[in-house]
């Protein structure tokens, strides 16, 4: 995890680093000079990247449809065991929670990013439900992931750290079988759904149309002989609007 030396110290109370994404760790980040750095990038030619960046239809349908036929067969699977009274039922169950958990986590990444289909709409589809699979909020995990993404693994800034430190063993644990963030994660997905948002929740939805405006910002700066100059000034007054609703930017 990146933190500056000072920050560091400041940062750990009773030998816990200050993982909190608002104040704290992250302001030192900031003032350290770890927030939407500029970190250093690949030479890929552009014809190389835009062919490696082609994305289709076909082929996502193909295997979104033979993974959850393959979910579907397993389940069968484990009933029929279940109901012989077969100890077969265990390794049955088994590959029915790997099927159902493990690929969904990779279909949520992609479709987050919408790089599983070329067509929007089937990436959000396939990202709310994958969402489900996996036990996350599809709203706020979004938002979580592009500041992930800005600010990896800078404490105070990125929600999306694995292990913080120091490094709780148990909870490493559990989460093979994403116990403990399911435990953490269901009851705010049934406090959303009855209409309870919480006060991350509301904080995102207050922030659309920050994000909105820097989506504009963005496309607008991506014309003309200035379009980085633009971009990096828009970006800035953007950050503002998300700093003061205690989002910072994603």
């Amino acid at each position: 995890m990146m933190e500056s030396g000072q920050g560091h110290r400041a940062g750990e109370r009773d030998g816990y680093r200050d993982y909190q994404l608002i104040g704290g760790a992250g302001e030192r980040a900031k003032a350290a000079g770890l927030v939407n750095a500029e970190w250093y990038k690949c030479a890929v030619p552009r014809p190389v990247m835009k062919s490696l960046m082609q994305r289709g239809d076909a082929r996502a349908i193909r295997d979104t449809l033979l993974w959850y036929a393959a979910i579907i067969a397993s389940g069968v699977l484990a009933w029929f065991a279940w109901q012989a009274h077969s100890l077969w039922a265990i390794p049955a169950f088994l590959l029915y929670g790997a099927l159902y958990c493990g690929p969904a986590d990779s279909r949520w990444h992609e479709s987050g990013h919408g790089t599983a289909f070329k067509t929007a709409w089937m990436n959000k589809a396939l990202y709310q439900v994958a969402s489900f699979q996996v036990f996350r909020r599809p709203t706020i995990w979004r938002w979580s992931h592009a500041r992930h993404h800005t600010d990896t693994l800078v404490v105070g800034r990125d929600r999306e750290i694995a292990v913080p430190l120091p490094t709780d063993w148990l909870s490493l644990a559990l989460n093979v079988f994403a116990l403990k963030h399911a435990a953490a994660e269901v009851p705010k997905i049934v406090s959303s759904a009855f209409g309870n948002i919480g006060e991350e929740e509301a904080r995102t939805r207050r922030g659309r149309a920050a994000l909105r405006t820097l989506d504009q910002h963005e496309r607008s700066g991506a014309r003309g002989r200035l379009s980085r100059e633009r971009g990096v000034r828009a970006h800035d007054g953007i950050d503002d609007q998300l700093r003061s609703i205690g989002m910072g930017r994603v």
